[in-house]
């Protein structure tokens, strides 16, 4: 399958993940790029619905619904005949594509009948959609084009439908749609630091720098490591509980220190790099610990398309490390003092230069489904669109795996 597609959390006013929306290009279609609310064909919604049913929504959202996009002609189509997700688990979202006509108002009531919920991107001119504004279970108000007056007015009249802001890129929108009474919020407003300055870094996460700090060595004492993971119960019964579930039956790991030997510096280094990062990001949104680990392992499975085979590991710590400017309120440059990190992490995270920094770039144009710059560097790095389609299926399937691990442990 040939598709760039990421799936964007839309976060409720707590800052939680309330569900998922999908970004996504036909990759075949290099240079010709859709937009968050533009008309699909039918081949690239086929293609997304196809994907959920081999996929599974769990490796997207982790069980959270998910908006799909589809125009006025997928709407007419038998969508839920193709369809092996829960329709409780999908909500259409549509446009003005959909015109206010009888045929349109009947299928999107006959979909909501069968367990579908409907979102409508609002357009300026809504007065002629209100027919289809009226079965809509969420409306979704762009901040930076909409006019904000008119859309609050018409969200008063349908109190019952959830309001989404979307376009939220910096914590003030976020505060001041969230007092106007907005429901739900998409942005990129959650991955910036809320306050950069000198803060007082808490005992727990003084604790998760100083055990990443030592396994940055290559020859690092596990002994040394054993002692700091003793200081924090979290990453003991973590650790502990990795352990046990790798022993066959009836062997199992009662101290730190047997369970640190157990694993070895190769292993111990990757345990920590991932419960480390967790700890750091516990007072943060939670998508800011999933973006990290996403965009590890995004990382490391593009290592060999970017001919950084033997860096994998070190493109693994640059992804996990590329929040820390989130996670410790300060400059990605003054977080990378705190936590070390070889020179080429550093010239990618803090001078957008070097040899890792290609790669990062591509991280963050795909995350913002910037489908114009992914292709360009595409064709300056000669990748293949299904190499990295299956790349990120794989970083998704490998999240998903790492969660539901945790979970049962």
């Amino acid at each position: 399958m040939k598709i760039f597609v990421t799936p964007v959390p839309l976060l409720d006013k707590d800052m939680v993940v309330d569900s998922y929306y999908f970004r996504y290009q036909k990759g075949d279609n290099l240079l010709i790029f859709d937009q968050l609310h533009t008309q699909f064909d039918s081949s690239v919604h086929c293609e997304l619905i196809e994907l959920l049913n081999d996929i599974g929504i769990e490796a997207f959202t982790n069980g959270k619904p998910i908006f799909i996009p589809i125009s006025n002609m997928h709407l007419l189509t038998a969508i839920d005949e193709i369809s092996t997700t829960p329709p409780s688990s999908i909500i259409f979202k549509i446009d003005n594509s959909v015109l206010p006509a009888q045929n349109y108002i009947d299928r999107i009531i006959a979909l909501k009948g069968g367990g579908y919920s409907f979102a409508f991107v609002l357009p300026n001119d809504f007065e002629e959609y209100l027919p289809i504004i009226e079965l809509m279970d969420y409306i979704l108000v762009n901040q930076t084009t909409c006019n904000k007056k008119d859309a609050l007015s018409l969200l008063k009249r349908f109190p019952n439908i959830k309001s989404i802001a979307s376009h939220i890129n910096t914590y003030n929108m976020f505060n001041l749609s969230k007092a106007t009474g907005y429901d739900l919020f998409e942005g990129k407003f959650y991955r910036k630091p809320l306050n950069i300055g000198d803060h007082d870094i808490s005992p727990l996460k003084a604790n998760s720098i100083k055990l990443m700090n030592v396994v940055q060595d290559d020859n690092f004492d596990i002994d040394l490591v054993s002692k700091i993971v003793e200081k924090d119960t979290s990453l003991a019964i973590s650790l502990v509980s990795l352990v046990n579930s790798q022993l066959v039956s009836g062997q199992k790991i009662h101290t730190i220190a047997q369970a640190a030997a157990m694993l070895g510096q190769v292993e111990l280094r990757k345990w920590v790099s991932t419960a480390a990062s967790a700890t750091l990001s516990a007072d943060k949104p939670n998508e800011i610990n999933k973006l990290s680990l996403i965009r590890a392992k995004f990382a490391e499975e593009l290592a060999p398309m970017f001919k950084l085979e033997k860096d994998a590991q070190s493109l693994f710590l640059m992804g996990l490390f590329s929040v820390l400017d989130v996670v410790l309120d300060r400059s990605i440059e003054e977080a990378l003092k705190i936590i070390s990190v070889s020179d080429n992490i550093k010239n990618a995270l803090v001078y957008t230069k070097g040899s890792y920094f290609p790669l990062y770039e591509f991280i963050l144009y795909y995350e913002a489904a910037d489908w114009t710059s992914v292709s360009r560097l595409v064709i300056l790095n000669g990748l293949e669109v299904e190499d990295i389609y299956r790349a990120y299926i794989h970083t998704l399937e490998w999240y998903r795996d790492l969660v539901a691990a945790n979970n049962k442990d």
